[in-house]
């Protein structure tokens, strides 16, 4: 075997080590941060006024030591929709371990009976 053909074969398994080397770093990472280290910590409410935080935090369907990424803030919203009495202003990942939720209580006015459901009044419709 030539100088030259000893030269590239040894390059390419140099190109491919670093590249096995990079592949597993990336994983590493990856496992890593699925870990313990992005996970719920802190819920912070804002705007409520009559309905307590623990409730709100209830209803949002998050829970303390939930994995931010696997977080569906479409079914936060849809849980809020489907409460009637308050909605749900924002609700945002803080990373690396909080989540913020903003509501805006509705104020009642009144109260109509429809099908065996009650149906709120409030001051917007």
């Amino acid at each position: 075997m030539s100088a030259r053909r000893r030269y590239n074969a040894k390059r390419q398994n140099t190109n491919l080590a670093g590249f096995v080397v990079c592949l597993v770093f990336v994983l590493a990472i990856l496992v890593f941060l699925d870990q313990n280290v992005f996970v719920v910590k802190r819920i912070s409410v804002a705007g409520n006024k009559s309905v307590s935080d623990s409730d709100i935090i209830a209803l949002s369907g998050i829970s303390m030591g939930q994995k931010m990424r696997s977080l569906d803030l479409d079914k936060v919203s849809d849980n809020f929709r489907r409460e009637g009495n308050m909605e749900l202003i924002d609700v945002s990942r803080q990373w690396p371990d909080a989540i913020t939720i903003e509501v805006d209580e509705r104020n009642v006015v009144g109260i109509v009976g429809h099908l065996g459901t009650a149906i709120l009044i409030d001051e917007d419709c």
